[in-house]
């Protein structure tokens, strides 16, 4: 996951500032174009991200929480802001998947 990560927080430092998109869409711009989709093999298992239709994966959905948090805590370090500001107060489902805009 730290590979995942460090990719991640590199793909975003290098973004134009005013940029919008979200976590997840940050991951699938890095891995889908190298052959990765999202598979549910069965409801137990959840949706994960394989190259071989879920018998191994690189990540499972639930790992987003995760991944987002050390995303999130390494960009304010570094002082990238990821501003969600145009969500507050409002109810609009998993994190991973709300857009931010790169300040």
């Amino acid at each position: 996951m730290k590979e995942i990560v460090e990719k991640m927080i590199t793909y975003i430092k290098e973004l134009p500032v005013g940029a919008e998109l979200s976590i997840r869409e940050v991951f699938d711009e890095l891995y889908l174009s190298q052959g990765y989709r999202w598979v549910c093999r069965n409801a137990g298992d959840g949706w994960m991200c394989s190259k071989d239709d879920g018998a191994t994966y690189l990540l499972r959905e639930e790992d987003f929480f995760q991944v987002q948090e050390e995303v999130e805590d390494s960009l304010e370090k570094a002082g990238v802001m990821l501003d969600y500001s145009k969500w507050d107060g409002m109810c609009v489902g998993m994190p991973y998947y709300v857009t931010f805009v790169r300040r």
